[in-house]
């Protein structure tokens, strides 16, 4: 990843706990112009305790769709976390709310 163009996105600076589908909005809005801006974008973990399925089908769910498959993974990407469980955990969850997102496409 070229660290000249590289956003981070501190989840930690919104408290221990994302979990509001509000907050994901106004990220993946912000997300979404980083990246028509030419930016890859990093999400750190580190210091979150708690995140909702709702928070993480708003941001990375809604991404995906919009993004594309390929886009999404040249574009964001998830890091930095406390510990092996919590990262399991973030991305199960984040997992979760991508699979939900492409269920609904797929039966629209």
């Amino acid at each position: 990843m070229d660290k000249k163009n590289v956003q981070v996105i501190r989840l930690a600076d919104f408290g221990q706990s994302v979990g509001s589908r509000d907050l994901g909005g106004q990220l993946r809005a912000k997300v979404e112009s980083l990246i028509a801006e030419g930016a890859r974008v990093l999400f750190s973990f580190k210091g979150i305790t708690i995140i909702s399925s709702a928070f993480a089908d708003e941001v990375f769910g809604k991404l995906f769709i919009e993004l594309g498959e390929n886009k999404f993974k040249e574009s964001v990407t998830v890091n930095d976390f406390d510990s092996p469980d919590q990262k399991n955990l973030i991305m199960m969850i984040i997992k979760k709310g991508i699979s939900f997102r492409r269920n609904e496409v797929a039966h629209s």
